[in-house]
């Protein structure tokens, strides 16, 4: 088994995913916790039953449609992007 950061592998998705095709399982951490498993999917329809087990038994959530993104907005400190740009500009 494959431990990767978050960063990492958001940075390096495809060539974990590589790895998962391949028949490695990845533990993904977060600040050195155990966040999520990425594992090979095994065998097609079937594998999507289990899945939607998984979810109609409540052990996985899914909304049916995109991720939302964040309850709420990132603060920050300083000028707003946007008034960096501008000030870039001229």
């Amino acid at each position: 088994m494959v431990t990767v950061g978050v960063r990492e592998l958001k940075t390096e998705l495809s060539r974990y995913l590589r790895r998962v095709k391949g028949g490695e399982v990845v533990m993904v951490t977060d600040r050195g916790k155990n966040v999520a498993l990425v594992t090979p999917v095994q065998g097609g329809v079937e594998s999507k039953k289990e899945v939607w087990g998984l979810v109609s038994s409540g052990v996985a959530l899914w909304a049916g449609s995109k991720p939302a993104g964040l309850r709420e907005p990132v603060k920050i400190k300083g000028k707003a992007l946007s008034q960096i740009i501008l000030e870039q500009r001229r």
